[in-house]
């Protein structure tokens, strides 16, 4: 069952963005792909360069490119102090898995494969996947022969998700509209109903809990699905006027999507992506969005410690986010508010307002906020009539909190 969702955005100004701190990097290709080799973090762009940075961003060490110029980089794992990632080879398509066996100082191809294939997964050093429009490979490896690739003629998938080495979901990536989940790692397949297009990310939660997100184009919305039967029956939430390429959870309740979103002001939309963070702490039901002053994309997240994420950005910027410093807003005419379930009457009100949602709880709290963002009401969601008159005329946010965060947010017009 689709259930109804808020999200709000918040439009982060420059002067008070200290938990983002930008990492000069040598390339200005999108920042695609990034991982954590212990402290160590990976930078691998799209295009044309590898990188290091050995003291959590505060310097970023160049190492040659590992594949010729202009051929596109796909995904990048580290397995057991292996690096991996997948290079496409064009006119004619050949897709390309590298190897490093020494932490990046030289690379060697493990495995070359016909085609374009626009996916790559390894579980370990010893077992991985590609994906493309026809044929997906699942390898065995032995680390002395070098392994197998055992290709199946399976419809293209675009994101796939281990369990265990046996426990394998695949998404389709429109051709067949279907996922496939493996018991035996890959020797057979089962049908799973997909029920949307463009999952670029996948991951087991849980033995039986599976998130997906995605978009379904250039210019759709994006998606958020959740299934708690391995995929069986599945359910979700579309997030308007976004694209989203990657996301990170903490345990099944609170994470992140990772993307961007297509501006819009004052209704009007204004042409451009900014990047853009969304943020849920009730198992994807809600999320609340928080775009950033940075044109174009988060194209990839990794997590170095329990406060710091590094985002891989379009046109080369790498950003460090500390998550122990609030985030902050620009004042209230950035704020968008999408299908919000608080619903005030009258607005505009004079005297008095009456605040209805269709959830009750006796840790519910209305919090009314001023331009400036200081609180001038705190009180418990208990007789749902407050008294206004006090406020001066303008233009308030009135929220609607639980212990797990903002459960809705409107503004309210005082006159």
């Amino acid at each position: 069952m689709t259930k109804l969702f808020l999200i709000i955005s918040l439009f982060l100004s420059t002067a008070g963005f200290s938990q983002f701190t930008e990492i000069p990097v040598n390339t200005n290709e999108h920042i695609g792909h990034l991982a954590m080799d212990g402290d160590t973090l990976l930078i691998l762009p799209i295009f044309d360069y590898f990188g290091k940075s050995y003291n959590m961003g505060q310097s970023v060490i160049d190492f040659t490119d590992p594949t010729p110029q202009g051929r596109p980089n796909v995904d990048l794992y580290v397995r057991q102090g292996v690096y991996y990632f997948l290079s496409i080879q064009q006119g004619p398509y050949f897709s390309i898995v590298m190897e490093s066996k020494d932490r990046g100082q030289t690379w060697d191809t493990a495995h070359i494969a016909e085609g374009f294939f626009k996916h790559f997964n390894m579980y370990d050093t010893t077992a991985g996947l590609l994906c493309n429009d026809v044929y997906t490979s699942v390898v065995s490896l032995n680390p002395v022969t070098g392994g197998i690739w055992n290709q199946d003629t399976l419809t293209g998938f675009v994101s796939s998700a281990y369990y265990n080495r046996d426990t394998i979901l695949l998404m389709d990536d429109g051709l067949a509209n279907e996922g496939k989940i493996s018991f035996n790692g890959g020797q057979t397949w089962a049908i799973r109903d997909q029920g949307h297009l463009g999952l670029v990310k996948t991951q087991f939660i849980s033995r039986d809990t599976v998130y997906a997100a995605g978009s379904s184009g250039p210019n759709d919305d994006g998606v958020f699905k959740y299934s708690y039967d391995m995929w069986q029956n599945h359910s979700g939430v579309g997030i308007s006027s976004s694209q989203i390429n990657d996301f990170w959870f903490e345990n099944s309740k609170h994470g992140y999507l990772f993307g961007a979103h297509y501006q819009t002001v004052n209704n009007v939309v204004t042409p451009g992506w900014y990047a853009a963070i969304y943020e849920t702490s009730d198992f994807g039901a809600t999320w609340k969005r928080y775009r950033l002053p940075y044109t174009g994309h988060v194209h990839s997240a990794v997590q170095a410690n329990d406060s710091i994420f590094f985002l891989g950005c379009s046109n080369g910027l790498l950003l460090k986010w500390n998550r122990n410093i609030p985030i902050q807003t620009v004042g209230i005419d950035d704020i968008e508010f999408e299908n919000s379930l608080l619903n005030i009457i009258p607005n505009p009100a004079q005297t008095e307002i009456t605040i209805n949602y269709p959830i009750e709880g006796e840790d519910l709290r209305v919090v009314i906020y001023d331009l400036s963002g200081h609180v001038v009401v705190n009180a418990a969601y208990i007789n749902q009539t407050y008294n206004i008159e006090a406020l001066e005329a303008g233009v308030y946010v009135v929220s609607l909190k639980s212990s797990l965060g903002i459960l809705a947010q409107t503004k309210l017009v005082k006159y």
